[in-house]
């Protein structure tokens, strides 16, 4: 059983490995194609208007394409739950099944009982976090920090 265990660790740590090396390159390749560097001549710049970069600031339009890009890195690593996850509890009741009979229909309920409300308690949780205040805070630190570099910038040109 130990081996069996150990075995299993190292197969998902290769398998997160390489999920993190794909998720790295589609988040590497996806700020290239924004900033106008492209490190593929496939991949076509993303362009903003004279307007639409007039409306924001560049410090907004940083942090959403970097919210964006960790987004499409998460996507890329947890992907694979939708189909491993269902696969793992099914071979989890099987084996507990073989060990306790009948008795494993009641661990499957419970489980089964317990997803919607897991669901309801921590959506509710991450919605609350989510909106409100913290938006605007976070729109005010974005806006004071870019203001903050240009005044940088601006006292480095002058004083060279």
């Amino acid at each position: 059983m130990f081996l069996v265990t150990a075995l299993a660790a190292v197969f998902i740590h290769q398998w997160l490995y390489a999920s993190y090396r794909c998720a790295l390159r589609v988040n590497i390749l996806l700020n290239a194609a924004i900033y106008r560097k492209p490190i593929v001549p496939s991949v076509q710049a993303l362009r903003l208007s004279a307007t639409a970069r007039s409306r924001t600031s560049v410090g907004a339009i940083t942090n959403l394409m970097s919210v964006d890009a960790q987004k499409l890195h998460d996507l890329v690593v947890f992907i694979h739950t939708v189909w491993d996850v269902p696969l793992m509890v099914t071979v989890c009741v099987v084996l507990l099944w073989q060990t306790v009979g009948p008795a494993a229909l009641a661990a499957l309920a419970v489980l089964t009982a317990l997803l919607p409300l897991n669901a309801v308690f921590v959506g509710g949780m991450i919605r609350k976090l989510q909106v409100g205040r913290p938006t605007q805070l976070v729109s005010r630190c974005i806006y004071l920090l870019s203001n903050t570099l240009i005044m940088n910038k601006v006292i480095l040109f002058v004083h060279g």
